[in-house]
């Protein structure tokens, strides 16, 4: 989920008009937990599916901490990644989560262009570097300026768009003979058939 919320700064965002930042203090809402309570370990967080697994409320979850759940936190020193409890997502939290910051980030998209600021040094100017880049095991397809890239995590491979300067397509086979994929086809008016005729005859 997409959350875009007005920063502290007056001179960039003006101010809020409702009581939002009174309620979500962390100025983002947090992800959702499937939570359980079980006999073994109390209230622990349970992302298989099972009949006592319960998403609490808002509210309810704001109160929760991550060092209630410390078998769970134990890989992540800031808050749970949002997408914690996305079954198909267990394989690529930790590799989206900055080494540096410690940030989890949705996409690699959105990770890689924030290595661009975080690991900036003062020797060291911002500039295209190939080891900030996405280096992706093969494209797949190619549309204006992104790249469809399969991307390997542990032993899957995950396919995203990205921007064409965010991936290193040196040495990968077939990236830069690629033909561009068009978006929707558009179809000619005249070759339109109306359905209501078809089934009238």
């Amino acid at each position: 989920m997409l959350q875009v919320v007005k920063c502290a700064d007056r001179t960039c965002c003006s101010a809020p008009r409702s009581s939002y930042f009174s309620l979500i203090r962390d100025r983002f809402i947090p992800g959702p937990l499937p939570l359980e309570q079980s006999e073994e370990y109390g209230l622990r967080v349970n992302i298989g599916d099972g009949p006592n697994v319960k998403f609490p409320s808002l509210f309810v979850r704001l109160v929760i901490d991550k060092d209630m759940f410390p078998r769970s936190a134990a890989n992540y020193e800031k808050e749970l990644p949002y997408d914690f409890a996305c079954p198909n997502l267990q394989k690529t939290l930790r590799q989206r989560v900055c080494k540096d910051c410690k940030i989890y980030h949705a996409s690699v998209k959105s990770l890689n262009s924030h290595k661009r600021i975080c690991s900036v040094k003062p020797d060291r100017p911002l500039a295209d570097d190939p080891d900030i880049r996405v280096r992706p095991v093969r494209v797949a397809a190619k549309r204006h300026r992104e790249l469809m890239c399969a991307i390997m995590y542990m032993d899957d491979e995950e396919y995203e768009w990205l921007d064409q300067d965010d991936v290193n397509t040196v040495d990968i086979p077939g990236a830069h003979e690629m033909t561009v994929q068009s978006g929707t086809p558009v179809i000619p008016a005249n070759t339109l058939a109306n359905p209501w005729e078809e089934i009238s005859n």
